[in-house]
């Protein structure tokens, strides 16, 4: 960190002083001119370090609006201390934890830079030595989206002294990185190296040589890929500090241009580029010795104009600039009030004409230093900035809303099978209807669109349409699934909405099943129940059964009924045999399935040769019967049926296996019986075509009788023995 002693000037004659016009020039923008009013979010700790060697952040923003975080970060835990470049990504109050990004040891290590490429892919640049002391070297390594970190690469590879290094990436993915390089003699300049997209490192390549001392570079590419450099140099008059620009067109760096041009002394740029703009910010003591203020000035494209002051301050340090279209953001270390150093904020929404008055965003009674700043379309910028509120110092960011209203939309998915349901689809391909407007009357002129579950990465803006006729729903292997549509629209600003989404059911089928009579084989009514089970309703994301109709032919249907788990259906008096009922169900998307049951018609009882075989005489009541045999060329036999009555009184069992044996009580359905009697046994037999509360066919009764002499000593209850 530069240390410099604060002006001992009073407050008024620094107020006079900043607002002082330098001759020849306009001047900055009186007090109390009209303030963008700027929405800030709450500092948030997103290094969250134990250690007072967390610095110098700087910060990129990619196509899908996550931010990426580049800082030095230093830990005594685990023990030897560990330091190196530390990086996260991450939006608002939501990031993740930070990561190394090289080896992390004993060394020194310096001011980190970050460059993000068109697939997402990090690369970045820091200085480091070998011996945690001076001199350094450049290093460079790179993280794909979604791998790891390569190992790192010596780009300086020198003996000399190489610090500041800085990083830009063109829309080719060709890398341009320049440092400062400190020779033995401590003569400075500024280098560079190029490496073209999938291609291997040029040879280093001096972009600032001067006789004079060059120092502390910074890189930005504008949308020609032309990269642009400025930096500080001291060969004005009697040694003052300029900022010097050159840029890299026709295979040759340019000669420098003296972007300050003033005879004050003029510190660490920064640059940016929008379009075929360039944009320059630096520290300048305007104010005289120690009276430092930001100070702008733009390329724009043809013509340097004037510079402008950005600050209202007495000593503002390490501007940073970014650049959306017409806004111009800035911010900077500011000492004013007497207390620690702050950070401040500017924004001007004319291409850097005109500043209103800076705002405070740390606001804390804690030093802040080295703030960074990425410009986003739609009136947001973010910044980094490192801060000891908790008496160590982290890396703290905040969001910078300006009034800028985006605009707002909806997306409405309809199914084309059924036409045009808003709430169920029966196929992928769908009709999208999409509408948006903005707050401020600017056209719509951009969205993108993507399914949910296929949104990384975002897909490219496309020209905005009311109606997209035939669009295809994220394909899974899932038969049920809630689909949903992401769409973002963009005005002709560059604001976009916030995510519109609409969400429709996709079932492909029905899931049913049915039998007849519990699965049974035979009946001996015309009239079955018909069991439905909704398949559907064991998957909650499928639509669900509502309704169902039935056939014999499969072809002539009963009108549609609600569904019913369970319905009485009634066959035709003549036809085969075997019959076949036909369901058929329709869920809520409208698909229809349709299943069947077979079952036979039985209407002929069964019959038997022989009458029930017993003792001819017993003194108890419970007695064997034996030779219950009976036959049924259908369904079978199912169960035979025993009584000392005949018209009442009946016991069935399960028709039993050779040797068909029973234990039968002879005063089963009686009072005992007196001694002596004769009683007589009746046995009838039923198939298996009956169902529920119906019987299946009864054979005709058949009897024997059994003499019985005894005394009774209780009640036999009717047994079955097989």
């Amino acid at each position: 960190m530069k240390n410099r002693l604060w002006s001992a000037l009073s407050l008024a004659l620094l107020l006079a002083l900043a607002l002082a016009i330098v001759p020849g020039h306009p001047g900055p923008a009186p007090a109390g001119a009209a303030h963008i009013e700027t929405a800030f979010t709450s500092p948030y700790n997103i290094s969250n370090s134990a250690e007072n060697n967390t610095q110098h952040p700087r910060v990129v923003i990619g196509s899908d609006a996550y931010l990426h975080v580049i800082w030095m970060e230093g830990t005594d835990i685990p023990y030897p201390k560990a330091n190196g470049p530390a990086y996260a990504k991450g939006q608002d109050t939501v990031w993740g934890p930070w990561e190394w990004v090289g080896p992390h040891n004993n060394q020194g290590y310096t001011n980190p830079s970050l460059a993000l490429d068109s697939t997402g892919g990090v690369h970045a640049v820091w200085a480091a030595s070998g011996s945690g002391y001076p001199p350094y070297d450049i290093w460079y390594t790179t993280k794909p989206y979604g791998g790891s970190w390569a190992a790192p690469v010596n780009l300086s590879n020198e003996a000399d002294a190489t610090v500041y290094p800085d990083i830009a990436c063109d829309s080719q993915d060709n890398l341009w990185v320049v440092w400062q390089v400190t020779y033995s003699n401590n003569d400075t300049d500024v280098n560079g190296r190029y490496k073209p997209a999938g291609g291997d490192w040029s040879a280093v390549m001096p972009i600032a040589n001067s006789a004079a001392q060059d120092q502390s570079p910074r890189i930005a590419i504008d949308n020609n890929d032309v990269p642009h450099v400025v930096w500080r140099n001291n060969a004005g008059l009697d040694g003052s500090w300029d900022i010097l620009y050159a840029k890299y067109e026709g295979g040759a760096w340019s000669g420098a241009f003296n972007v300050s041009a003033n005879s004050t002394h003029s510190h660490f740029p920064d640059v940016a580029t929008h379009g075929s703009s360039v944009y320059v910010v630096w520290e300048d003591e305007i104010d005289g010795p120690d009276g430092f203020q930001i100070l702008f000035r733009r390329w724009d494209g043809a013509n340097w104009l004037a510079w402008e002051q950005a600050s209202l301050s007495f000593k503002a340090l390490y501007p940073a600039v970014s650049a959306d279209n017409n806004r111009i953001y800035t911010v900077w270390q500011d000492y004013r009030g007497g207390g620690p150093p702050e950070v401040y904020f500017c924004h001007s929404t004319d291409y850097g004409v005109t500043w209103p008055l800076d705002e405070n965003v740390s606001q804390n009674s804690t030093s802040s230093y080295f703030p960074d700043i990425v410009a986003q379309a739609g009136g947001l910028s973010h910044i980094v900035w490192e801060d000891g509120p908790g008496g160590d110092l982290d890396i703290f960011y905040s969001r910078a809303g300006t009034p800028a209203e985006p605009p707002t939309g909806q997306v409405g998915i309809r199914a084309q099978v059924p036409p045009d349901d808003p709430a169920y689809t029966q196929q992928l391909t769908v009709t999208l209807h999409l509408t948006a407007s903005s707050p401020a009357g600017y056209p719509i002129t951009e969205m993108r669109l993507c399914n949910a579950g296929d949104c990384d990465p975002l897909p490219a803006w496309m020209p905005y349409t009311t109606t997209v006729p035939s669009w295809t729903l994220l394909d899974t292997p899932h038969g049920c699934e809630y689909k949903y549509v992401h769409a973002r629209f963009k005005d002709s600003t560059g604001l976009e909405s916030i995510t519109a989404t609409d969400v429709i059911l996709y079932d492909d089928h029905v899931a049913a099943s049915m039998v007849l009579n519990d699965d049974n084989a035979w009946t001996n009514r015309l009239t079955v129940t018909v069991i439905s089970e909704d398949g559907e309703a064991l998957d909650p994301d499928c639509s669900g059964i509502t309704t169902m109709r039935l056939s014999q032919d499969g072809v002539s249907y009963t009108p549609w009924m609600t569904f019913t788990p369970s319905v009485e259906f009634t066959l035709t008096p003549s036809g085969p045999l075997t019959r076949t009922v036909y369901a058929q169900y329709q869920d809520r998307a409208g698909n229809t399935g349709t299943f069947s049951d077979q079952i036979a018609l039985d209407t002929i009882p069964p019959y038997s040769p022989t009458a029930p075989t017993m003792p001819t005489m017993t003194a108890g009541l419970g007695v064997t019967v034996t030779d219950l045999l009976a036959y049924d060329d259908e369904s079978g036999v199912a169960r035979v049926w025993l009584s000392n009555w005949g018209d009442s009184g009946w016991v069935p069992f399960a028709y039993a296996p050779p040797p068909r044996s029973y234990l039968w009580s002879l005063a089963a359905g009686n009072p005992p019986p007196t001694s002596p009697v004769t009683i007589t046994v009746y046995v009838k037999y039923e198939d298996a075509a009956g169902y529920g509360a119906y019987p299946g066919n009864f054979s005709a009764v058949v009897s024997s009788t059994i003499r019985f002499e005894g005394v009774v000593y209780g009640v036999y209850l009717p047994l079955v023995r097989k």
